[in-house]
């Protein structure tokens, strides 16, 4: 274990503010530094950040480079994986031809003339830990190609100061054979380097051989006779690189060594994309070697919950500048009047009960009594009647002042508190879905803040809510930590449902980790550094496999669908449209976007619906033929269409607009793909500022609002794409009525309708999948395809 780290005021240049902030310039990714005992050689490094307020040091690893000297780029593309691991990187630089006889190779070997490069490495090591005020008496080491053939040797000579070791394609292998002299073998290692073998410690140490499938090159690697390294038995472990990594784990398996063999399909020599293996290899080394610390320092050690988040959060302000990830945050610290149940019906949150009149426009709420704000004052329905105010002001830019202010029909036209237990709302016209609206989570729940959440001037401060957590702290690009909530009183339930039931929180913090890299969030989970996350596709099958994780998959009524601007000259014309809509295979689309877990939905609702009718399984027909003579009636001439998406980690987007841009180009279509950050598509889409986009809508459960998420006048609500004024009066029919049957001849119609018109294409339904570690109980996804951490906790 590495010597525990000072805390920020103890370090040794604590007490000048110059030198901690030279100090402060020397975290994250660092320049480069001379090795003070041997300026000949350098390193750079990946400090974390946030070890200064941390009571321990983070690990280390170290990684070599090969012949190419890439120790920067190495340093790079494992710096995220350093972030969310809380672990140091090292890359040191060994130069070509530091005697000054241009070789090449010299710290492969370990020795070069009077350079013994095994210690060059640790005394960077015992620099750095110094530098930063700990001690790295044991770390992780890893190497490529000629930094494979370091790691390989090292790995003999130092077993004892190693909790991990990953050879990566070496060209030379030393083998673990003491009947041969080194560097074949290791018979006279104590003769040349005045250490022995331990094998005991050797067999402590986890080793991973890796080597890409493709890597079958000889000319760089078979051994001549007459050359700098030749010796008998120099070529004998085999003629590639992957037969001499297997013959070398036949001899570490046969002393006892615990040794892997990982081989990366179709890679060839290369170290970057070998690197997701090794750092899965050194992720799971480094959960075993945490285990027994967190076992030792007790229950209360476990109790902070990490979950990954793919992309930072918006802003903190609840329905503000939001958008899934915003949601899911917010939805932890503030609460509405009411909420969504598991299957989509809503109940009351903060309301203890609600009482709607027999002309269907006052509803009375009565609140539930003992709520608390995060500031200890006591929820009254003043404080409902200042939150509604504020939402209503344009000036706050809430997302859903339109769905109240009689833009979409709806009108809100008075709230009242009659007495500090009551609220009183009066809506316009009757409307089923009017509880729907406010129980929405792109609303935020219309969440019931403070009004010390907001500074003298107006301007939003931070979040004072009722929720089971509070806000701890924002960092911005790296975590949102919530804390929890001690006076935090939960509705009644025996277990969660939905938004409502059981909802105490059982763990002192949740910590959501901005992980974007998928490589990465899979790594952590495999370190325990995070406990839950949203898996890829294609991770599924080898997650599954994992004995320390629970995976689960849940259909969700999230929507995955490609857009089009009608208002657009060329997309405006609706045969341009239905040409697409024929051209593509969405069958295979799906198949391919979706991994196969699921099937094409042209519908605006969801496949477990109870409004799923046989109507609604009507989907557009696979037609080139059709396609062709749709795009020959509208006079198509080749004419630009530009199709906006994303690479945002966890969701399709990007790989549904390369799939439909082939298919839409087989008939014809001159489809351009234009990839923009996440942030700026979806302030594109708001605007309405696009010919045809890829993008995922978030979960709607009530059909109604499903098509609304979608559809309106587009003068008044760019962001809208169906603007047809017989579907929006239709949508706004199935608002106020309540009786189930007519209300799927509703749905049934607009599916009709929107089948016809083409204002958008429905690909599928997104299927979330999501992974947890065992020691996290409680932990359940759900349709609404957003992580709950109440009613959560973490085995001892």
């Amino acid at each position: 274990m590495n010597q525990a780290t000072p805390s920020a005021a103890e370090l040794p240049v604590a007490g000048d503010p110059g030198e901690r902030g030279k100090l402060m310039y020397d975290m994250n990714e660092t320049t480069v530094f001379a090795y003070a005992k041997d300026p000949r050689f350098s390193y750079c490094l990946y400090m974390p950040s946030d070890m200064l307020e941390r009571d321990e040091p983070p690990e280390l690893l170290v990684m070599v480079h090969g012949t190419g000297r890439t120790f920067i780029k190495y340093r790079d593309a494992l710096a995220e994986f350093g972030r969310w691991n809380y672990c140091a990187v090292l890359c040191p630089l060994f130069p070509v031809g530091v005697l000054g006889d241009g070789n090449r190779d010299g710290f492969k070997q370990l020795r070069e003339g009077d350079i013994r490069y095994d210690e060059v490495l640790l005394g960077m090591v015992e620099e750095v830990g110094a530098k930063y005020g700990t001690t790295f008496n044991r770390f992780a080491l890893a190497g490529y190609s000629g930094g494979g053939q370091f790691v390989n040797r090292f790995t003999y000579l130092h077993p004892g100061r190693l909790w991990a070791s990953s050879v990566g394609a070496p060209g030379s292998v030393t083998l673990l054979d003491t009947d041969r002299n080194w560097w074949v073998g290791v018979a006279d290692m104590q003769q040349i380097f005045g250490i022995g073998l331990d094998l005991d410690a050797l067999r402590r140490v986890p080793v991973q051989l890796v080597v890409g499938g493709a890597d079958r090159e000889t000319w760089e690697i078979t051994h001549s006779e007459g050359g700098r390294h030749w010796m008998p038995g120099a070529n004998d472990a085999g003629r590639t690189r992957p037969d001499r990594l297997a013959t070398l784990q036949r001899t570490l398996l046969a002393a006892g060594v615990q040794a892997q063999l990982d081989i990366v399909p179709e890679v060839a020599h290369d170290g970057i994309n070998c690197l997701g293996e090794m750092k899965t290899f050194i992720a799971a080394s480094l959960k075993k070697l945490r285990a027994g610390r967190a076992a030792a320092a007790g229950p209360l050690a476990a109790q902070t919950v990490n979950v990954a988040l793919n992309a930072d959060i918006r802003s903190i302000n609840p329905g503000v500048n939001r958008d899934d990830n915003t949601d899911t945050v917010m939805l932890h610290l503030v609460e509405g009047l009411v909420a969504l149940r598991e299957d989509g019906a809503v109940g009351p949150l903060l309301a203890e009960k609600m009482v709607m009149s027999p002309d269907g426009l006052t509803y009375t709420f009565t609140l539930r009594r003992g709520v608390k704000f995060h500031n200890g004052m006591a929820l009254t329905s003043a404080d409902v009647l200042w939150s509604w105010n504020r939402y209503m002001d344009p000036k706050t830019d809430w997302r859903c002042l339109s769905e109240f202010d009689g833009r979409s029909g709806l009108k809100v036209e008075s709230v009242t508190a009659p007495n500090p237990q009551t609220v009183v709302m009066r809506i316009n016209k009757p409307n089923a879905l009017f509880l729907d609206s406010l129980a929405r989570t792109d609303c935020a729940m219309a969440g019931v803040i403070h009004k010390d959440s907001v500074n003298p001037d107006g301007s939003f401060k931070a979040p004072i809510g009722t929720g089971p957590f509070t806000l701890g702290e924002w960092k911005r690009g790296e975590y949102v930590l919530l804390n929890r909530f001690d006076g935090y009183v939960s509705p009644a339930g025996k277990a969660p449902d939905g938004y409502l039931g059981a909802k105490r929180p059982m763990v002192s913090a949740v910590k959501f980790m901005v992980i974007p890299d998928p490589a990465t969030t899979k790594a952590a989970l495999l370190s325990g550094a995070v406990d839950a996350v949203q898996l890829l596709d294609s991770d599924l099958l080898e997650m599954s496999r994992v004995p320390s994780v629970e995976v689960k998959t849940t259909p969700t009524s999230a929507k995955e669908v490609l857009l089009f601007q009608t208002r657009d000259p060329v997309l405006g014309n609706p045969k341009i449209r239905q040409a697409i809509a024929a051209a593509l295979d969405v069958r295979q689309l799906t198949s391919a976007a979706s991994n196969g877990l699921t099937r094409p939905n042209a519908s605006a609702i969801y496949a477990s619906s109870p409004f799923y009718t046989e109507t609604q399984r009507q989907g557009y027909k696979h037609d080139l033929a059709l396609a062709k003579k749709l795009l020959q009636e509208a006079g198509y001439k080749g004419q630009k269409i530009k199709l906006i998406t994303n690479k945002r980690p966890g969701r399709p987007s990007f790989n549904i607009a390369l799939i439909s841009q082939q298919m839409m180009m087989a008939v014809g279509l001159n489809v351009e793909v234009e990839v923009l950050e996440w942030a700026t598509q979806l302030d594109r889409y708001n605007k309405g500022n696009y010919q045809m986009m890829a993008f995922s809508y978030s979960a709607r459960l009530d059909p109604a609002l499903s098509y609304e998420q979608f559809s309106g006048p587009k003068d008044r609500q760019p962001r809208k794409v169906w603007e047809n004024p017989e579907a929006l009066a239709l949508i706004d029919q199935a608002s106020t009525i309540s009786n189930p049957a007519q209300r799927s001849k509703i749905f049934d119609d607009l599916h009709k309708r929107f089948m016809a018109d083409v204002p958008m294409i429905m690909l599928y339904n997104y299927v979330d999948i999501t992974a947890n570690t065992k020691r996290l109980q409680g932990y359940t996804p759900w349709v609404a395809s957003k992580p709950r951490l109440w009613e959560v906790k973490v085995s001892k």
